[in-house]
């Protein structure tokens, strides 16, 4: 699997990596995981999430417990944590809390605001991403900002999705890598 993670700002940030999940019954559903943490540098909890896809051979999902298994660096399978599930209907989701993520770590500083009147404002912020890890990390920022918003100048390349701002930015083994943006808010 290749691993991207994803992190939302404004509100939590998310971390989008797949993992392998050690169950039978998971084999039948597609191999996309969200490992999620919140903005502020601190251990982040991972939240795993997959859809139990719609097909001819599809089967509902039994609740119970789910337990998580990725390698590690000689490739054995090591236990990555577990949580529990309700009975999960051909074409849902499921989501699962697993445990904590140490690797990466996100810091978001918010270096200028200026209110221009009751219902707009410009603020800058600047990210910095540190991976601890020894594989490199692609990390998926995506930034929820509120209202009616014009991204005025970032220093990376980004895209809008959903009313979201997204970077995609690749972070060194045992590195740093970061960026600043300003945005301009009209609530």
């Amino acid at each position: 699997f290749k691993t991207v993670r994803q992190c939302i700002s404004m509100r939590p940030a998310s971390v989008l990596s797949p993992v392998r999940c050690g169950v039978n019954w998971f084999r039948k559903a597609t191999r996309r995981c969200l490992v999620a943490f919140a903005a502020a540098p601190s251990n982040r909890a991972i939240r795993l999430s997959f859809e139990n896809p719609k097909s001819d051979t599809a089967q509902p999902l039994p609740a119970g417990t789910v337990r998580l298994y990725g390698p590690d660096s000689s490739g054995a399978q090591q236990f990555l944590g577990e949580d529990r599930v309700g009975d999960i209907p051909i074409g849902d989701d499921v989501k699962l809390n697993a445990g904590k993520a140490f690797d990466v770590r996100v810091f978001r500083h918010q270096s200028d605001f200026r209110r221009q009147d009751r219902n707009k404002f410009e603020a800058a912020y600047e990210i910095v991403l540190v991976n601890d890890g020894t594989k490199v990390e692609t990390v998926k920022i995506v930034e929820a900002v509120p209202g009616d918003w014009r991204l005025m100048d970032s220093d990376q390349p980004h895209t809008r999705e959903n009313n979201q701002a997204v970077w995609r930015i690749t972070v060194p083994a045992k590195g740093k890598a970061g960026f600043t943006y300003r945005v301009a808010v009209r609530n």
